[in-house]
């Protein structure tokens, strides 16, 4: 095993919740509402949701977001967006009041000063009603890591 204390690393996650910020087919990006950092080794992340990779490199970025005050939402869209490609997951579920956790993860290339965000589309309501739950206990996150 190899330990690597200074290769690019990073988690952070939102603190509070964000009130009425998709539900109809409105994007919403991770970090439009400031985010908690946990960690940042190379500071390659911003408060204000995008990773910037300090190296060329394979990174595995990990992302989940947590919906509350859905009602009547289907459809649930997650991406990881970087400067070279769109990673998108799609969670469908029937018509219902209950909350929502979607995540996704991907080993993206990245090429020095490539960046990356998360992004979430709820549709299926009438207005943007859907909140982004935050919080302590880390619902909503991203996270990254240089592995190759």
């Amino acid at each position: 095993n190899v330990l690597k204390s200074t290769a690019p690393a990073f988690l952070v996650y939102l603190a509070a919740t964000a009130v009425n910020k998709t539900g109809d087919g409105t994007s919403y990006t991770l970090g439009t509402d400031a985010l908690t950092q946990v960690y940042d080794r190379d500071g390659g992340f911003n408060v204000n949701g995008t990773f910037t990779a300090g190296v060329t490199g394979i990174y595995d970025l990990r992302a989940q977001v947590a919906t509350t005050g859905n009602t009547i939402a289907t459809t649930f869209v997650i991406s990881i967006v970087t400067t070279a490609a769109t990673y998108t997951k799609t969670f469908t579920k029937a018509a219902g009041a209950q909350d929502e956790t979607v995540d996704i993860n991907v080993l993206a290339n990245m090429t020095a000063t490539d960046t990356a965000t998360v992004t979430i589309v709820v549709s299926g309501e009438a207005a943007a009603t859907s909140d982004i739950l935050g919080g302590a206990t880390r619902t909503t996150y991203f996270c990254g890591a240089l592995v190759a």
